[in-house]
Formats: structure tokens, C-alpha cells, sequence
């Protein structure tokens, strides 16, 4: 009886695990609907509470800016009907259409507008892309009537209608009287009401966040080929989601260096490169005793072989990298100083710097070991690869290396925007746009490792002011001189921007790294 009974539970346990392992959406990929599968949930469905490349994708779903941009990044007023600019570059005045409505079928208007900025600006709101408003030299907002509002500079700069195609915002008529200290934690951070294409429909934390077109969307920007659905779907890692997609239980997803031969013979699949401006580097927070001194940075350069970790992790698809910024740039500076691979050499640096080598082959310095955690994202294989291959680098050296891999919400806010870290190998996306405060600045939304260099900060002042694209130019490409021989940050790869996706998908496409109109993206059902 006591076996009968064993049997049966053991039956049933295993009926619960084989159903929650099934293809949740295999049947929804069979129509009109995109399944995107991923390995993160977004830090954020608000964008600007989250700088991570999902929150910022996604936010082009739900919401639409008051510029857009088209496929060769000239801006055209989207939300916004017309806009001007003052003589003196300090005040930028945009007019709203009349009649576009939030997707509760409430008004957009240029309260709306001054209300989120507002908030955003305030510090008690904790908005993670803050630093990112105050590098635009924003200053205030005036409403000037219904559909008027007119953005104040504190100073110049050129740069600053591109900050008019960010996603940013908030309506006023639902959160206009929540106290700004409690605003993420009100309803709408879990199931946001935009103005965009897209309209929220369900999120599940950990499985899928679904979206619908917004039927009522302004008819002249109505997609013409719209999905009936896009699902994002959440799963465990980057090898999961590839064979979902594999299976056709999903049909997009990102496409690791290492998996695009064998997911090429995939007679369902296509595998597309975009174009990309993204960048793989090691974040080092100078606030630890082991990177305080860029004699260690550079020494950590040395000891890593680049083209070994292109040929080896990557296959030869992420290229070695040299500045900050790819090549895509137009400020990119080919000619910034480079670190060929020599033991020797960054033993000697490490040496000069005081990290001698203690009788268990560990270099120490005033007593303490170097050792460190370099953390890495979980589920990534190039990441967790090259964080091993950094690890095994760095033992030449006399230097312990424990690689920690965290999931990517866990990671970014527990950790690095915290700075409470050591090293951290991360993927960032460029703009197309120079923004050297996000990343330099010694408030900077990217400065994890707290960099700063007061040459640099009026770099960043020249590049915000600039009269010209040439004297911005020349000013990032100096800053990035003065970057790559402190290194606060080793930039090691250029990496490229491949997706798998099933060959009856149309209309896709990414721009530097971002998807670009998603609402056209749809199924051919008769392929």
C-alpha cells in the first residue's frame, strides 16, 4: 500500500513539473502575435525609473515621445506639433496636438509634460535617469497654456532636442496627488497607462509582460502592419530563450556570438545583424583599495588578451575595442592609447603600485589580499565566460578573482547603481548623441566606479555647450585620450547585435542596439 501510495505522489509530481515545463505560448506564436523572449524583467515599465536596455525598449511600446526619430535619426515632431528654440539656445517651446490621448482616453496635455519632469527632477522621487535630465541643462518647465510648454536651460545646449525624443513620461491625472517620495510605489508602476502604440495589458514578474495596439492611436502615426499581440516573454537565461525560440515556442530573441552557427541551420529561423553601438567592459569602482590607483587599471589591461577572448568566447564576432565609444560614432577617436597583452609588463605596473606578491602567490599590500568580486550577469554565457577567462587572466598575476553571477535587477540595483561593488563586466549601449556626463560626470548615471577628473568634467561643459559638432567632437575625442590612459573603465569588446528570429517575422529592425518602430513589427501568416 505504502509503494501504491509512493508511486501515485511520484506520478503526480512528476505531471506538475512536466506541465510547468510546457511551451506556455507554443500555440500563440501560430498567429499574428510576437513572442520575444528574454532573460531579464525590466528594472523598470516606466523610463525613466530604469537604465537598463529593457525598460528603455519597452518604454517605445507604452509611450511616445514628443519628437521621434526615423531610421537615419533625424527627429520629426511626434507628440509634439511644432517647436522652437530661443536666440539663445535657453529656452525650447513645444506645442502639443490637440486630441491625443492617453490610452484611458484621457487628454495628453502640457501639464502632463511639466508634471513629469517635475517629478523627475525632484530628488525624493528616486528617478534613475535624473542625472540624465540634469546633463540636458534642464532647469524648468512652464506651461504656457493647454498645449504650450516651454523647457528652461540653465545653460546651453545643442544637444538638448534630443532630449525631446526620451520617453519620459507621467500623467498627471493619476499620479498628480501622490506624494512624490511614494510615487513607485502607486499602481501605475505595475500596470502603466501610456500614450504610445502599444497598450499594457497583463505583467507576470518573472514570466511575460503582454501588450496590445492601442486601436486608438493618432490615425496619421497608426502602424500600418501591426501585431495583434506582443508577448515579452521572461525566462531563466540566454541559452533558454534561444531554444524557445529554436522550438517555436517563441519566435525573437538575442543570438550569443557562440550560438549563431549552429542556429543558422535552423531551416525555421533567420539570423539577423544589426547595427550596434554598444560596448563590453569592466566597471571598476575606485572606491575600493585595489583600483584606486590606475597603475592597477592598467595593469589588469595588460594581463587581459583581447583577441583571445574575441576568437575564444565570441567566436570572432565581438571585435577587440579600444575607446569607449564604437566606431558607429561619429566622435569615436581611433587613435586613443591601447594595452597589448604583456604579463610582464602589468606585473611591473602592479609591482610599482605596491601589490607585491605574498607566500601564497596572493599579492598584498598594508595587509590586505587582492582579491575581489567581479560580477557578472546570470544566465549571459559570453558574460559568465569572459568573467572566467578574466578570473584565469588575473591568476597569472597573483590575483584572486571570485566571479559572482546575479540576475540583472538583483545586479544592477543592489550593486552597481549602489556602488557597492568591486568590478562588474557589463554591456552598454551608446547614443547616438555625445553624452560623456552620463558615464564620466562625477554624477553620472553610469559613473558606478565613482571616476572623476576635473579636466574631463569641463570636456563634458564644452561637449553640452558646443557651438558646433567639431568643437564637440574635438572635446570627446580628449576626453577620451584622458579616459583610456586613467581607465575608470576597460573597455574590452565591441560586440556585434545579432537576434534570431522566425522567418515569417517582417518589418524588424534595431537601431543602435534599440528597437525601432515595434509596432510594425508583425507575422506573415502566409509565408
Amino acid at each position: 500500500m505504502k509503494k501504491y501510495r509512493l508511486l501515485i505522489s511520484m506520478l503526480m509530481a512528476f505531471t506538475l513539473v512536466f506541465s510547468s515545463l510546457a511551451p506556455i505560448w507554443a500555440d500563440t506564436v501560430k498567429g499574428n502575435v510576437i513572442v520575444d523572449s528574454q532573460f531579464a524583467d525590466p528594472m523598470s515599465l516606466v523610463p525613466g525609473w530604469g537604465t537598463d536596455q529593457s525598460t528603455s525598449d519597452l518604454g517605445g511600446f507604452l509611450y511616445a515621445p514628443l519628437l521621434g526619430n526615423d531610421e537615419k535619426l533625424n527627429l520629426y515632431p511626434l507628440v509634439a506639433e511644432s517647436y522652437s528654440v530661443s536666440k539663445d539656445l535657453l529656452s525650447y517651446t513645444v506645442k502639443l496636438r490637440k486630441g491625443w490621448k492617453w490610452h484611458d482616453g484621457v487628454e495628453v496635455t502640457a501639464e502632463d509634460v511639466k508634471f513629469t519632469y517635475d517629478t523627475i527632477l525632484n530628488p525624493d522621487a528616486n528617478a534613475m535617469r535624473r542625472p540624465d535630465v540634469l546633463d540636458s541643462k534642464l532647469k524648468s518647465v512652464e506651461v504656457k497654456d493647454k498645449y504650450t510648454v516651454v523647457f528652461h536651460l540653465s545653460s546651453k545646449n545643442i544637444w538638448f532636442e534630443y532630449a525631446l525624443n526620451d520617453n519620459y513620461w507621467l500623467p498627471k491625472h493619476i499620479l498628480g496627488n501622490v506624494p512624490v517620495r511614494d510615487i513607485q510605489k502607486h499602481d501605475y508602476f505595475q500596470k502603466p497607462i501610456g500614450n504610445g502604440p502599444f497598450k499594457f495589458v497583463e505583467y507576470t514578474h518573472g514570466e511575460r509582460i503582454v501588450f496590445e495596439p492601442y486601436k486608438d492611436y493618432p490615425a496619421q502615426f497608426k502602424p500600418k502592419t501591426p501585431s495583434d499581440r506582443y508577448i515579452y516573454q521572461i525566462v531563466p537565461s540566454q541559452a533558454t530563450a534561444l531554444l524557445k525560440v529554436q522550438k517555436g515556442e517563441a519566435n525573437f530573441t538575442f543570438c550569443s556570438a557562440a550560438d549563431i552557427p549552429a542556429t543558422k541551420k535552423f531551416s525555421n529561423l533567420t539570423v539577423k545583424d544589426f547595427p550596434d553601438a554598444s560596448i563590453m567592459y569592466i566597471s571598476f569602482n575606485q572606491r575600493r583599495p585595489f583600483f584606486s590607483d590606475k597603475r592597477v587599471r592598467q595593469a589588469i589591461a595588460h594581463a587581459i588578451n583581447k583577441d583571445a577572448l574575441s576568437k575564444g568566447v565570441y567566436k570572432g564576432y565581438y571585435v577587440p575595442a579600444a575607446s569607449y565609444y564604437p566606431s558607429l560614432h561619429w566622435f569615436h577617436n581611433p587613435n586613443v592609447k591601447t594595452y597589448d597583452y604583456s604579463l610582464s609588463k602589468a606585473k611591473q605596473l602592479l609591482d610599482e603600485a605596491g601589490w607585491k606578491v605574498g607566500k601564497d602567490g596572493i599579492r598584498e599590500k598594508d595587509g590586505v589580499k587582492f582579491k575581489f568580486t567581479l560580477l557578472a550577469l546570470k544566465g549571459n554565457v559570453g558574460r559568465e565566460k569572459t568573467c572566467v577567462f578574466i578570473q584565469s587572466s588575473l591568476r597569472q598575476l597573483g590575483i584572486s578573482v571570485e566571479v559572482r553571477s546575479l540576475e540583472w535587477n538583483t545586479m544592477n540595483t543592489k550593486y552597481i547603481d549602489a556602488k557597492n561593488y568591486d568590478a562588474a563586466y557589463i554591456a552598454l549601449g551608446q547614443s547616438f548623441i555625445p553624452l560623456p556626463g552620463s558615464s564620466f560626470g562625477k554624477d553620472g548615471v553610469f559613473n558606478s566606479g565613482s571616476y572623476y577628473n576635473a579636466e574631463v568634467e569641463k570636456l563634458i561643459n564644452i561637449v553640452n555647450e558646443a557651438n558646433s559638432k567639431q568643437e564637440a567632437k574635438d572635446a570627446m575625442f580628449r576626453m577620451q585620450e584622458i579616459v583610456q590612459e586613467e581607465l575608470p573603465v576597460l573597455t574590452l569588446l565591441y560586440p556585434s547585435n545579432t537576434y534570431a528570429m522566425d522567418k515569417r517575422l517582417r518589418d524588424v529592425n534595431l537601431i543602435y542596439g534599440n528597437y525601432f518602430e515595434p509596432a510594425e513589427w508583425h507575422v506573415n501568416a502566409n509565408y
